[in-house]
Protein backbone atom coordinates (compact mmCIF):
# COMPACT_ATOMS: atom_id res chain seq x y z
CA UNK A 1 0.00 0.00 0.00
CA UNK A 2 1.63 3.51 -1.20
CA UNK A 3 1.81 5.91 2.13
CA UNK A 4 1.77 9.39 1.66
CA UNK A 5 3.51 12.26 3.41
CA UNK A 6 3.09 13.03 6.88
CA UNK A 7 0.59 15.69 6.62
CA UNK A 8 -1.50 15.70 9.63
CA UNK A 9 1.70 15.94 12.11
CA UNK A 10 2.46 19.36 9.82
CA UNK A 11 -0.78 20.94 10.87
CA UNK A 12 -0.42 19.76 14.70
CA UNK A 13 3.15 21.16 14.49
CA UNK A 14 2.42 24.68 13.05
CA UNK A 15 -0.61 25.01 15.46
CA UNK A 16 2.26 24.05 18.35
CA UNK A 17 4.93 26.81 17.09
CA UNK A 18 2.43 29.61 15.83
CA UNK A 19 1.22 29.52 19.56
CA UNK A 20 4.89 29.84 21.05
CA UNK A 21 4.59 32.78 18.81
CA UNK A 22 2.24 34.67 20.02
CA UNK A 23 4.00 35.29 23.31
CA UNK A 24 6.33 34.77 20.68
CA UNK A 25 16.53 27.52 3.44
CA UNK A 26 17.29 23.56 3.37
CA UNK A 27 15.86 20.70 4.55
CA UNK A 28 17.60 19.16 7.94
CA UNK A 29 16.50 15.52 8.73
CA UNK A 30 17.31 13.03 11.39
CA UNK A 31 17.77 9.47 10.47
CA UNK A 32 16.46 6.24 12.40
CA UNK A 33 18.63 3.63 13.61
CA UNK A 34 16.71 1.00 11.53
CA UNK A 35 18.34 -2.57 10.31
CA UNK A 36 17.68 -2.58 6.59
CA UNK A 37 18.11 0.30 4.36
CA UNK A 38 15.02 2.65 4.33
CA UNK A 39 12.57 2.43 1.42
CA UNK A 40 11.75 5.95 0.40
CA UNK A 41 7.83 5.41 0.09
CA UNK A 42 6.82 9.54 -0.56
CA UNK A 43 8.41 12.80 -0.45
CA UNK A 44 6.25 16.12 -0.72
CA UNK A 45 6.29 19.83 -0.04
CA UNK A 46 3.95 22.69 0.93
CA UNK A 47 3.99 26.10 1.08
CA UNK A 48 2.52 27.57 4.46
CA UNK A 49 0.26 30.70 4.30
CA UNK A 50 -0.75 33.32 7.28
CA UNK A 51 -3.65 35.57 6.09
CA UNK A 52 -2.49 35.58 2.79
CA UNK A 53 0.76 36.16 2.84
CA UNK A 54 2.67 33.06 2.43
CA UNK A 55 5.35 32.40 5.77
CA UNK A 56 7.46 29.33 5.28
CA UNK A 57 7.23 25.42 4.30
CA UNK A 58 7.18 22.18 5.18
CA UNK A 59 8.62 19.55 3.81
CA UNK A 60 8.20 15.64 4.64
CA UNK A 61 9.86 11.76 4.23
CA UNK A 62 8.07 8.99 4.88
CA UNK A 63 10.06 5.27 4.95
CA UNK A 64 9.62 1.85 5.33
CA UNK A 65 12.20 -0.07 7.63
CA UNK A 66 12.81 -2.15 9.71
CA UNK A 67 13.73 -2.21 13.50
CA UNK A 68 14.77 -5.81 15.84
CA UNK A 69 13.41 -7.69 12.82
CA UNK A 70 9.92 -5.97 12.72
CA UNK A 71 8.83 -3.09 9.50
CA UNK A 72 8.64 -0.11 10.99
CA UNK A 73 7.67 3.57 9.09
CA UNK A 74 9.70 6.06 9.85
CA UNK A 75 8.77 9.94 9.12
CA UNK A 76 10.95 13.15 8.95
CA UNK A 77 8.98 16.50 9.19
CA UNK A 78 10.16 20.14 8.71
CA UNK A 79 8.54 22.92 9.45
CA UNK A 80 10.29 26.61 8.79
CA UNK A 81 8.36 29.82 9.33
CA UNK A 82 8.82 33.54 9.58
CA UNK A 83 6.15 35.85 11.60
CA UNK A 84 5.83 39.44 12.36
CA UNK A 85 4.95 40.11 16.78
CA UNK A 86 4.81 43.65 17.46
CA UNK A 87 6.92 44.42 14.22
CA UNK A 88 9.82 42.44 14.63
CA UNK A 89 10.45 39.21 13.33
CA UNK A 90 10.32 36.02 14.53
CA UNK A 91 12.23 33.02 12.82
CA UNK A 92 11.12 29.40 13.99
CA UNK A 93 12.01 25.96 12.79
CA UNK A 94 10.90 22.37 13.83
CA UNK A 95 12.30 19.47 12.54
CA UNK A 96 10.15 16.06 14.19
CA UNK A 97 11.36 12.54 13.14
CA UNK A 98 8.80 9.99 14.42
CA UNK A 99 9.78 5.49 13.64
CA UNK A 100 6.61 3.84 14.82
CA UNK A 101 4.93 -0.03 14.13
CA UNK A 102 3.00 -0.75 10.98
CA UNK A 103 -0.12 -0.24 13.31
CA UNK A 104 1.04 2.97 14.70
CA UNK A 105 2.21 2.12 17.81
CA UNK A 106 5.00 5.07 18.70
CA UNK A 107 9.13 3.09 18.97
CA UNK A 108 10.78 6.32 19.06
CA UNK A 109 10.88 10.04 18.39
CA UNK A 110 13.62 13.30 18.16
CA UNK A 111 11.92 16.55 17.67
CA UNK A 112 13.89 19.65 17.63
CA UNK A 113 13.21 23.17 17.40
CA UNK A 114 15.37 26.02 16.57
CA UNK A 115 14.33 29.77 17.19
CA UNK A 116 16.81 31.94 17.18
CA UNK A 117 18.73 33.93 19.08
CA UNK A 118 17.89 30.88 21.74
CA UNK A 119 19.62 27.90 21.53
CA UNK A 120 18.50 24.64 19.71
CA UNK A 121 16.26 22.79 21.60
CA UNK A 122 16.29 18.94 21.42
CA UNK A 123 13.78 16.24 22.48
CA UNK A 124 14.27 12.61 22.03
CA UNK A 125 12.36 9.30 23.50
CA UNK A 126 12.41 5.78 23.53
CA UNK A 127 9.67 2.89 24.25
CA UNK A 128 11.36 0.24 26.05
CA UNK A 129 9.76 -2.56 27.88
CA UNK A 130 6.31 -0.67 28.26
CA UNK A 131 8.19 2.54 29.71
CA UNK A 132 8.14 5.55 27.32
CA UNK A 133 11.85 7.66 28.26
CA UNK A 134 12.08 11.07 27.33
CA UNK A 135 15.36 12.90 27.10
CA UNK A 136 15.43 16.90 26.85
CA UNK A 137 18.20 19.31 26.54
CA UNK A 138 17.70 22.87 26.75
CA UNK A 139 20.53 25.52 26.93
CA UNK A 140 22.63 23.24 26.72
CA UNK A 141 21.10 21.22 29.98
CA UNK A 142 19.89 17.89 29.79
CA UNK A 143 17.05 15.82 31.49
CA UNK A 144 15.33 12.60 32.06
CA UNK A 145 11.44 11.49 32.67
CA UNK A 146 10.23 8.18 32.38
CA UNK A 147 6.15 7.52 31.62
CA UNK A 148 5.08 4.15 32.03
CA UNK A 149 1.61 5.52 31.44
CA UNK A 150 2.35 5.41 27.88
CA UNK A 151 2.80 1.96 27.15
CA UNK A 152 0.90 1.70 23.88
CA UNK A 153 0.45 5.33 22.74
CA UNK A 154 0.08 6.07 19.28
CA UNK A 155 2.53 7.95 17.27
CA UNK A 156 1.56 11.58 16.38
CA UNK A 157 1.46 10.58 12.59
CA UNK A 158 -0.48 8.01 13.32
CA UNK A 159 -4.11 9.56 12.51
CA UNK A 160 -2.99 10.27 9.36
CA UNK A 161 -2.04 6.83 8.30
CA UNK A 162 -5.54 5.93 9.67
CA UNK A 163 -7.20 8.29 7.50
CA UNK A 164 -5.13 7.00 4.44
CA UNK A 165 -5.34 3.73 4.60
CA UNK A 166 -9.29 3.81 3.79
CA UNK A 167 -10.55 3.05 7.55
CA UNK A 168 -12.47 6.17 7.79
CA UNK A 169 -16.14 5.40 8.72
CA UNK A 170 -18.65 8.20 7.67
CA UNK A 171 -20.45 9.72 10.30
CA UNK A 172 -18.01 8.50 12.73
CA UNK A 173 -15.53 10.22 15.04
CA UNK A 174 -12.50 8.39 15.31
CA UNK A 175 -10.31 9.75 18.48
CA UNK A 176 -6.49 8.89 19.04
CA UNK A 177 -4.32 9.53 21.75
CA UNK A 178 -1.06 9.92 20.45
CA UNK A 179 2.41 11.59 22.10
CA UNK A 180 3.77 14.81 20.61
CA UNK A 181 7.03 15.14 20.62
CA UNK A 182 7.62 19.50 20.56
CA UNK A 183 5.50 19.03 23.73
CA UNK A 184 6.34 15.82 25.52
CA UNK A 185 3.09 14.99 26.27
CA UNK A 186 -0.14 13.30 25.43
CA UNK A 187 -2.61 14.76 23.40
CA UNK A 188 -5.91 13.98 21.79
CA UNK A 189 -6.95 14.01 18.12
CA UNK A 190 -10.23 13.49 16.42
CA UNK A 191 -10.74 12.54 12.87
CA UNK A 192 -13.89 12.54 10.99
CA UNK A 193 -14.75 12.34 7.46
CA UNK A 194 -17.21 15.25 6.27
CA UNK A 195 -17.74 15.17 2.93
CA UNK A 196 -16.37 13.29 -0.48
CA UNK A 197 -17.67 15.41 -3.73
CA UNK A 198 -16.72 15.48 -7.27
CA UNK A 199 -14.63 18.67 -7.73
CA UNK A 200 -14.05 20.11 -11.08
CA UNK A 201 -10.30 20.37 -11.94
CA UNK A 202 -8.32 22.06 -14.82
CA UNK A 203 -5.22 21.15 -15.99
CA UNK A 204 -3.54 22.54 -19.74
CA UNK A 205 -5.50 20.00 -21.77
CA UNK A 206 -9.14 19.76 -20.47
CA UNK A 207 -11.52 19.65 -17.51
CA UNK A 208 -11.58 16.92 -15.53
CA UNK A 209 -14.24 16.07 -12.76
CA UNK A 210 -12.08 14.32 -9.57
CA UNK A 211 -13.00 13.34 -6.02
CA UNK A 212 -12.54 14.99 -3.39
CA UNK A 213 -12.57 14.56 0.40
CA UNK A 214 -12.64 16.53 3.44
CA UNK A 215 -11.42 15.73 6.86
CA UNK A 216 -12.31 17.26 10.17
CA UNK A 217 -9.16 16.92 12.36
CA UNK A 218 -9.49 18.61 16.05
CA UNK A 219 -6.60 18.70 18.64
CA UNK A 220 -7.40 18.81 22.18
CA UNK A 221 -4.70 19.62 25.03
CA UNK A 222 -5.62 18.77 28.13
CA UNK A 223 -8.95 20.72 29.16
CA UNK A 224 -8.63 23.02 26.08
CA UNK A 225 -11.49 23.45 23.55
CA UNK A 226 -10.45 21.96 20.43
CA UNK A 227 -8.54 23.65 17.59
CA UNK A 228 -10.14 22.51 14.28
CA UNK A 229 -8.07 22.09 10.76
CA UNK A 230 -9.66 21.46 7.67
CA UNK A 231 -7.77 18.99 5.65
CA UNK A 232 -8.58 18.29 1.77
CA UNK A 233 -7.51 15.39 -0.22
CA UNK A 234 -7.86 13.60 -3.52
CA UNK A 235 -9.53 10.59 -4.66
CA UNK A 236 -6.79 8.74 -3.44
CA UNK A 237 -5.90 10.28 0.14
CA UNK A 238 -3.40 12.45 -0.88
CA UNK A 239 -2.65 15.77 0.47
CA UNK A 240 -4.13 18.70 -1.52
CA UNK A 241 -4.90 21.61 1.28
CA UNK A 242 -5.29 22.55 5.10
CA UNK A 243 -6.90 25.23 6.57
CA UNK A 244 -7.04 25.92 10.15
CA UNK A 245 -9.67 29.49 10.40
CA UNK A 246 -9.34 29.97 13.99
CA UNK A 247 -5.44 31.06 13.19
CA UNK A 248 -5.81 32.40 9.49
CA UNK A 249 -3.15 29.36 8.60
CA UNK A 250 -3.44 27.15 4.96
CA UNK A 251 -1.09 24.55 3.92
CA UNK A 252 -1.24 23.68 0.62
CA UNK A 253 0.78 21.16 -1.86
CA UNK A 254 3.56 22.78 -3.71
CA UNK A 255 6.66 21.23 -5.31
CA UNK A 256 10.53 22.11 -3.91
CA UNK A 257 10.97 24.98 -5.99
CA UNK A 258 8.13 26.59 -4.83
CA UNK A 259 8.05 25.49 -1.07
CA UNK A 260 11.72 27.03 -1.10
CA UNK A 261 11.17 30.38 -2.84
CA UNK A 262 12.25 33.20 -0.64
CA UNK A 263 9.08 35.04 2.09
CA UNK A 264 8.72 38.03 0.68
CA UNK A 265 7.61 41.02 3.09
CA UNK A 266 5.31 39.48 5.88
CA UNK A 267 2.88 42.40 6.86
CA UNK A 268 0.53 40.35 8.69
CA UNK A 269 1.53 40.78 12.62
CA UNK A 270 -0.10 38.23 14.68
CA UNK A 271 0.18 40.49 17.53
CA UNK A 272 -0.72 43.75 16.85
CA UNK A 273 -3.69 42.53 14.63
CA UNK A 274 -4.54 40.05 17.71
CA UNK A 275 -5.57 42.54 20.04
CA UNK A 276 -8.76 42.88 21.79
CA UNK A 277 -9.09 46.77 21.77
CA UNK A 278 -11.24 48.87 24.78
CA UNK A 279 -11.07 52.23 25.15
CA UNK A 280 -11.87 53.10 28.66
CA UNK A 281 -10.52 56.82 30.71
CA UNK A 282 -9.40 55.13 33.54
CA UNK A 283 -7.02 52.71 34.94
CA UNK A 284 -7.83 49.45 35.64
CA UNK A 285 -4.83 48.05 37.14
CA UNK A 286 -4.57 50.05 40.26
CA UNK A 287 -8.94 49.09 40.59
CA UNK A 288 -9.69 46.82 43.41
CA UNK A 289 -11.91 44.71 41.13
CA UNK A 290 -13.21 45.07 37.27
CA UNK A 291 -16.26 43.33 35.93
CA UNK A 292 -16.31 42.90 32.28
CA UNK A 293 -18.95 41.75 30.24
CA UNK A 294 -16.82 39.50 27.53
CA UNK A 295 -18.32 38.11 24.47
CA UNK A 296 -16.42 35.14 22.44
CA UNK A 297 -18.70 33.99 19.15
CA UNK A 298 -18.62 30.74 18.17
CA UNK A 299 -17.31 29.48 21.84
CA UNK A 300 -18.59 29.14 25.79
CA UNK A 301 -16.80 32.28 27.18
CA UNK A 302 -17.30 30.58 30.56
CA UNK A 303 -15.26 27.61 30.00
CA UNK A 304 -11.84 29.99 28.68
CA UNK A 305 -11.15 31.95 31.64
CA UNK A 306 -9.90 30.74 35.21
CA UNK A 307 -12.40 29.75 38.11
CA UNK A 308 -8.93 30.14 40.06
CA UNK A 309 -8.88 34.01 39.17
CA UNK A 310 -12.63 35.20 38.48
CA UNK A 311 -16.51 35.15 39.57
CA UNK A 312 -18.59 34.31 36.54
CA UNK A 313 -22.13 35.33 35.75
CA UNK A 314 -22.65 33.58 32.75
CA UNK A 315 -26.07 34.69 31.02
CA UNK A 316 -28.43 32.74 28.86
CA UNK A 317 -26.17 32.52 26.14
CA UNK A 318 -22.73 30.84 26.47
CA UNK A 319 -21.12 33.12 24.07
CA UNK A 320 -21.75 35.86 26.89
CA UNK A 321 -20.10 36.40 30.16
CA UNK A 322 -19.98 39.06 33.22
CA UNK A 323 -16.60 38.30 35.19
CA UNK A 324 -15.30 39.69 38.04
CA UNK A 325 -11.86 39.75 39.03
CA UNK A 326 -9.00 41.41 41.44
CA UNK A 327 -6.00 39.55 39.00
CA UNK A 328 -5.35 37.53 42.06
CA UNK A 329 -5.98 33.69 42.52
CA UNK A 330 -8.94 33.02 44.34
CA UNK A 331 -8.39 29.32 45.09
CA UNK A 332 -5.77 28.01 48.23
CA UNK A 333 -5.33 24.75 46.51
CA UNK A 334 -1.65 23.81 48.15
CA UNK A 335 0.73 23.18 45.50
CA UNK A 336 2.09 19.68 44.33
CA UNK A 337 5.55 18.55 43.71
CA UNK A 338 5.83 19.94 40.15
CA UNK A 339 5.64 23.35 41.23
CA UNK A 340 8.88 23.28 43.19
CA UNK A 341 11.33 21.17 41.06
CA UNK A 342 13.13 22.05 38.14
CA UNK A 343 12.04 21.67 34.26
CA UNK A 344 13.76 21.75 30.88
CA UNK A 345 11.64 25.08 30.65
CA UNK A 346 12.00 26.50 34.16
CA UNK A 347 15.70 24.97 35.08
CA UNK A 348 15.84 26.35 39.00
CA UNK A 349 18.54 23.94 40.03
CA UNK A 350 21.28 25.40 37.34
CA UNK A 351 24.04 26.89 38.99
CA UNK A 352 23.48 30.25 37.43
CA UNK A 353 20.10 30.24 38.04
CA UNK A 354 21.01 29.61 41.78
CA UNK A 355 23.40 32.60 42.11
CA UNK A 356 20.81 35.00 40.32
CA UNK A 357 18.51 34.20 42.88
CA UNK A 358 20.82 34.64 46.00
CA UNK A 359 22.23 37.63 44.30
CA UNK A 360 18.76 39.14 44.07
CA UNK A 361 16.84 38.41 47.52
CA UNK A 362 20.08 38.40 49.60
CA UNK A 363 19.67 37.17 53.39
CA UNK A 364 16.19 37.92 52.80
CA UNK A 365 14.42 34.73 54.13
CA UNK A 366 10.37 36.24 54.55
CA UNK A 367 8.91 34.72 51.47
CA UNK A 368 7.13 37.75 50.87
CA UNK A 369 9.86 39.98 50.83
CA UNK A 370 12.04 37.40 48.67
CA UNK A 371 9.05 37.40 46.16
CA UNK A 372 8.94 41.20 45.66
CA UNK A 373 12.73 41.26 45.31
CA UNK A 374 12.67 38.46 42.91
CA UNK A 375 10.14 40.19 40.73
CA UNK A 376 11.73 43.64 40.81
CA UNK A 377 15.28 41.76 40.36
CA UNK A 378 14.09 40.29 37.03
CA UNK A 379 12.33 43.20 35.76
CA UNK A 380 15.51 45.34 35.84
CA UNK A 381 17.63 41.82 34.74
CA UNK A 382 15.97 41.21 31.34
CA UNK A 383 17.95 44.39 29.60
CA UNK A 384 16.92 43.51 26.24
CA UNK A 385 13.08 43.68 25.96
CA UNK A 386 12.32 42.17 22.63
CA UNK A 387 9.28 40.17 20.80
CA UNK A 388 11.86 38.24 18.82
CA UNK A 389 11.70 35.25 21.08
CA UNK A 390 9.32 32.05 21.30
CA UNK A 391 9.49 31.26 25.18
CA UNK A 392 12.98 30.90 25.95
CA UNK A 393 13.66 28.96 28.79
CA UNK A 394 14.88 30.70 32.03
CA UNK A 395 18.48 29.17 31.70
CA UNK A 396 18.34 31.26 28.41
CA UNK A 397 17.04 34.06 29.88
CA UNK A 398 19.32 34.08 32.34
CA UNK A 399 22.59 33.99 29.43
CA UNK A 400 21.25 36.27 26.93
CA UNK A 401 19.11 38.82 29.46
CA UNK A 402 16.43 39.58 26.32
CA UNK A 403 12.78 38.49 26.21
CA UNK A 404 9.28 39.73 26.44
CA UNK A 405 6.84 38.47 29.32
CA UNK A 406 7.53 35.02 28.30
CA UNK A 407 10.35 34.95 29.41
CA UNK A 408 10.22 37.11 32.45
CA UNK A 409 7.87 35.13 33.67
CA UNK A 410 9.52 31.92 33.38
CA UNK A 411 12.32 33.25 34.82
CA UNK A 412 11.25 34.86 38.23
CA UNK A 413 9.18 31.39 38.36
CA UNK A 414 12.87 29.81 38.18
CA UNK A 415 14.31 32.12 40.53
CA UNK A 416 11.19 31.68 42.99
CA UNK A 417 12.10 27.77 43.23
CA UNK A 418 15.42 28.15 43.71
CA UNK A 419 14.87 29.98 46.59
CA UNK A 420 12.47 27.26 47.55
CA UNK A 421 9.14 28.82 46.67
CA UNK A 422 6.75 27.10 44.68
CA UNK A 423 5.70 29.32 41.47
CA UNK A 424 3.81 28.53 38.62
CA UNK A 425 3.08 30.96 35.39
CA UNK A 426 -0.34 32.33 34.55
CA UNK A 427 -1.69 32.04 31.12
CA UNK A 428 -4.15 35.17 30.15
CA UNK A 429 -4.66 38.41 28.73
CA UNK A 430 -3.33 41.77 30.27
CA UNK A 431 -4.59 45.52 29.24
CA UNK A 432 -1.91 48.18 28.03
CA UNK A 433 -2.77 51.78 28.34
CA UNK A 434 -0.41 52.63 25.97
CA UNK A 435 -2.35 50.38 22.65
CA UNK A 436 -6.10 50.83 24.55
CA UNK A 437 -6.64 46.95 24.38
CA UNK A 438 -6.30 43.77 25.47
CA UNK A 439 -3.02 41.54 24.84
CA UNK A 440 -1.34 38.14 25.07
CA UNK A 441 0.10 37.94 28.23
CA UNK A 442 2.55 35.70 30.75
CA UNK A 443 2.68 36.42 34.87
CA UNK A 444 3.74 34.17 37.53
CA UNK A 445 2.28 32.95 40.83
CA UNK A 446 4.57 32.50 43.88
CA UNK A 447 3.21 29.94 46.43
CA UNK A 448 3.20 32.52 50.16
CA UNK A 449 1.69 32.69 53.29
CA UNK A 450 -0.83 29.90 51.84
CA UNK A 451 -1.99 30.98 49.03
CA UNK A 452 -1.10 32.05 45.08
CA UNK A 453 -0.05 35.57 44.57
CA UNK A 454 0.46 37.27 41.37
CA UNK A 455 3.54 38.94 40.57
CA UNK A 456 3.99 40.58 37.00
CA UNK A 457 7.98 41.42 36.33
CA UNK A 458 6.61 43.54 33.33
CA UNK A 459 4.21 45.72 35.20
CA UNK A 460 5.00 49.34 36.84
CA UNK A 461 3.39 47.81 40.05
CA UNK A 462 5.17 44.53 39.94
CA UNK A 463 1.85 42.53 41.12
CA UNK A 464 -1.05 40.71 38.64
CA UNK A 465 -4.03 43.40 39.20
CA UNK A 466 -7.99 43.32 37.71
CA UNK A 467 -6.06 44.58 34.49
CA UNK A 468 -4.83 40.78 34.09
CA UNK A 469 -7.38 38.00 32.90
CA UNK A 470 -6.30 34.54 33.47
CA UNK A 471 -7.42 31.43 31.45
CA UNK A 472 -4.93 29.00 33.08
CA UNK A 473 -2.16 28.27 35.07
CA UNK A 474 0.88 25.84 33.96
CA UNK A 475 3.94 24.36 36.26
CA UNK A 476 5.79 24.39 33.15
CA UNK A 477 6.70 20.28 33.97
CA UNK A 478 6.58 19.02 30.53
CA UNK A 479 10.12 17.43 28.49
CA UNK A 480 9.76 18.32 24.80
CA UNK A 481 11.30 21.37 23.28
CA UNK A 482 8.52 24.13 23.42
CA UNK A 483 5.72 24.79 26.50
CA UNK A 484 3.45 26.32 24.09
CA UNK A 485 0.52 23.59 24.50
CA UNK A 486 0.28 25.97 27.56
CA UNK A 487 -1.05 28.46 25.13
CA UNK A 488 -3.66 26.27 23.36
CA UNK A 489 -6.36 27.75 24.94
CA UNK A 490 -5.71 31.52 24.21
CA UNK A 491 -6.34 30.96 20.28
CA UNK A 492 -10.07 30.40 20.95
CA UNK A 493 -10.12 34.42 21.71
CA UNK A 494 -8.18 35.59 18.92
CA UNK A 495 -10.11 37.54 15.99
CA UNK A 496 -13.83 36.82 17.84
CA UNK A 497 -13.78 38.50 21.05
CA UNK A 498 -15.50 41.67 22.71
CA UNK A 499 -14.57 42.76 26.13
CA UNK A 500 -16.52 45.98 27.72
CA UNK A 501 -15.86 47.15 31.06
CA UNK A 502 -19.00 47.17 32.98
CA UNK A 503 -17.78 48.59 37.00
CA UNK A 504 -14.72 49.23 37.91
CA UNK A 505 -14.15 49.41 41.83
CA UNK A 506 -11.65 51.52 43.81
Amino acid sequence: MRTKSTWTESLFIRTIVLLGMFWGSSSHSLHAQVESPAEVIDESWQTVSSHGERIGYAHSLTTRGEKDGEPVIVSDLLTVMTFMRFGQQLSIQQSTHVVETIEGDLISFASTLKNPPNSESVATGEMQAGTLTVTSRVAGETTTKSYPEFNGIKSSVWPERFVREGRMTPGEVHRFQVFEPALGQAVTMTAELVSSTAASRVDARNSLAESEHQIRFQTFIDESPAVETIVTCDAEWSFLKSETPILGIVMSKSDEHEALAPVGKVTFDFAKDSMIPVTIEESLHSAKSVTYRIEVAGANAGDLFSKQHSQLNTSDDAEVIELSTTGQALSSDSPGREFSVASPVVESDHELIQKLAAQAAGDADDPLVVARHLTIFVDDYVTEKNFATSLGSALETAQSRAGDCTEHSVLLAALLRARGIPSRVVVGFVYSNQLEAFVGHLWTEAWVDGKWMGLDALDANHVAGPGHLAMKTASLSGQGTSAAGEFFMIIHLLGRTKIDVLEVVR
